[in-house]
């Protein structure tokens, strides 16, 4: 063997840098060699080139697996998906020894992707950058599910450019770029590595990252799930303590409404079943009967303020049918045992109420409820029901109102009007409950007598109390009530008398078919008499003038007030036209075409009087809806 290939061999089992290798071949062509050993060494040099890089080859992959390993052994660890993100950059910029490192992330339920994480960038918009996919380089390599790469991503006109990424990529200077799928699962994102100069990458390098893309991709769905289990363990964990807190208040709330139902059916007096509430909610209670007098106040009054708001928030309680809110920490809660109204409950505290105060304030209703429904409730109970008996004894005993304060509790020497009020079926309860704050305001009487509602108010006008009353009951009620109104009176047997004229009188309106109408038996005249028994009203009118008012109604025409006018002036068509303000020969032409509507006959007494007697009621009718505020029933405009 050649003395040199000993040599070359030598310096490679000695593990010589490929400088060595240089040198000696320098040495062997300065020397005096023949050009056959010269060219034997030539060659053992080259081969020991050769050697030399697949030793450096395989030393750089073990170096890379022993890399990859400590990454993987990293990434096991309990990460959560953003620690992980900022771990894979970093580690996988030192692998390759790239300038910057990201990963894009496609977005949820078809968003655009997005940058997550990126290490080495010198740019605030990379990460949180969004993609509208995972660009041309990322979708191939995800798409191939092998990594892709380009020595030059800016000049390479293989590359399908996208704006969003092309501008980041400016920003950031990057020229080449190497991209690995994440995962092999499908499109899970990409991890994108790329140097500010030209590179060509190595299989090796590729290869590498391809590998390190898929545990990337295994250790994000790992991290993914987990992060998501731990969610829904903190939201199971929440609601189990939520449930905890929720039967510990179900428990508390059933054991205070059995301690004030017990305490209520010993008879316990309102402010001790007021204070035991108080003490749960911590805010103000008020105990309001059924007409507005305040049974209790936790705390006295001047713990509770003003008391202007006490009646409006009653009518509200009892308007609803349970607790509702009023505003600024106030709520209202009616007291009720088939369906009477018994009283309300107030409660006022400087915190925003919660749903275990509502309800310590219905159970306290409830309770509430009992007691003054008990028969052993005592005096407490009394103010809420005295008024219902004062009613029933102004209207059939034989005492005067005058100078009667001390049984009844209504102002001596002052005239009173009776209202009489029809509700809709279920609304009878609602509306007495008003009356009787409404009374106790006014200083009148209230209650429910005959499946109707009664009031005695102080007043002279029985009209106008009658509309007042209409004004403030019909909102609550949805306009679903007719009043009528008698008086006034100032003696208790010309209440009972007024009290059955009122009746009489609403019986009339009911015939006329003016419900949701308010009007007095003075205004009614002598047809509420007529109409108070049950008559079909509105189809004696059409039988004798419907043809007349129809006709007004299709036509615009005024043959109702002409023949009124008629009526009024004796039969003579000049008067009529004075007052119509027409010629008499247009009063003529109405009247026959009356007769050709009413029949040849129409102007015959027991005809005429018919006609008069419908044109009356007609009028009243009309008068009563228009007060209303419907449209009438005829509609007049041109002559003719």
């Amino acid at each position: 063997m050649e003395p040199s290939a000993l040599t070359i061999l030598e310096l490679l089992a000695e593990g010589a840098p490929a400088e060595r290798l240089e040198a000696f071949a320098a040495r062997a062509r300065r020397g005096e060699s023949d050009a056959r050993s010269l060219a034997a060494v030539e060659e053992g040099v080259r081969l020991g080139r050769t050697v030399h890089e697949r030793c450096e080859q395989r030393r750089q992959r073990e170096a890379g697996l022993s890399a990859l390993l400590s990454v993987a052994l990293e990434l096991a660890g309990p990460l959560g998906p953003r620690s992980l993100l900022d771990l894979v950059t970093r580690r996988a910029r030192l692998l390759l020894g790239t300038d910057l490192a990201c990963v894009v992330l496609p977005g949820a339920d078809g968003g655009p992707a997005l940058v997550r994480a990126a290490d080495g960038h010198v740019s605030a918009r990379t990460v949180g950058l969004a993609l509208p996919t995972l660009a041309d380089l990322g979708d191939a390599a995800v798409t191939g599910a092998i990594p892709v790469w380009t020595p030059d991503y800016p000049h390479d006109e293989r590359v399908r450019h996208s704006p969003a990424l092309d501008a980041a990529v400016a920003a950031e200077g990057v020229r080449g770029v190497l991209v690995a799928p994440l995962g092999r699962g499908g499109p899970g994102g990409a991890l994108y590595l790329a140097d500010r100069s030209p590179r060509h990458f190595t299989h090796e390098e590729v290869s590498l990252v391809g590998l390190l893309g898929e545990l990337v991709g295994a250790a994000l769905e790992k991290a993914t799930a987990l992060e998501r289990a731990r969610t829904e363990l903190s939201a199971l964990s929440t609601r189990h303590e939520q449930s905890e807190r929720r039967l510990r208040t179900t428990t508390e709330l059933r054991e205070l409404h059995h301690r004030l139902i017990g305490r209520a059916l010993e008879g316990a007096a309102p402010s001790a079943l007021a204070e035991a509430a108080a003490a749960r909610t911590g805010g103000v209670l008020r105990v309001l009967a059924a007409d507005g007098t305040v049974l209790d106040t936790t705390g006295g009054a001047p713990a509770w303020g003003d008391e202007e708001g006490d009646g409006p928030a009653a009518v509200a309680a009892h308007t609803a049918g349970r607790p509702v809110a009023l505003g600024e920490g106030r709520w209202a809660a009616p007291v009720r045992a088939r369906g009477t109204a018994l009283g309300t409950v107030l409660l006022r505290q400087d915190r925003p109420v919660t749903d275990t105060d509502v309800q310590v304030l219905g159970i306290l209703a409830e309770a509430m409820a009992v007691l003054l429904l008990g028969v052993e409730a005592g005096s407490s109970a009394a103010p809420g029901r005295r008024r219902d008996g004062h009613l029933d004894d102004l209207l059939t005993g034989p005492s005067p109102l005058v100078g009667q304060t001390g049984r009844y509790p209504l102002d001596p020497g002052r005239p009173h009007v009776v209202l009489v009020a029809l509700t809709k079926t279920g609304e009878l309860g609602r509306a007495v409950a008003w009356a009787a704050l409404h009374a106790h305001r006014t200083g009148g009487l209230a209650g429910e007598r005959r499946d109707l509602l009664v009031l005695v108010l102080p007043g002279t006008d029985p009209g106008q109390a009658a509309r007042a009353v209409m004004d403030e009951l019909a909102p609550l009620l949805d306009g679903a009530v007719t009043l009528a109104g008698a008086g006034p009176v100032t003696h208790q047997a010309a209440a009972s008398a007024a009290f059955e004229e009122a009746h009489q009188c609403l019986d009339a309106m009911i015939a006329l078919g003016a419900t949701g109408c308010a009007a007095s038996a003075r205004e009614l005249g002598f047809f509420g008499a007529l109409l108070s028994d049950d008559r079909d009203v509105p189809a004696f009118v059409h039988a004798a003038i419907g043809p007349v008012l129809d006709y007004d109604r299709q036509r615009f025409t005024e043959l109702t007030k002409t023949l009124e006018a008629w009526f009024r002036s004796g039969g003579s068509p000049t008067y009529a036209a004075q007052q119509l303000f027409v010629h008499p020969n247009t009063v003529s032409r109405r009247l026959e075409r009356i007769g050709g509507l009413l029949g040849p006959d129409w102007q015959q007494p027991d005809h005429t009087l018919k006609i008069q007697l419908a044109l009356r009621l007609h009028g009243i009718r009309q008068s009563l809806l228009a007060r209303r505020g419907g449209a009438p029933d005829e509609i007049t405009g041109r002559p003719g």
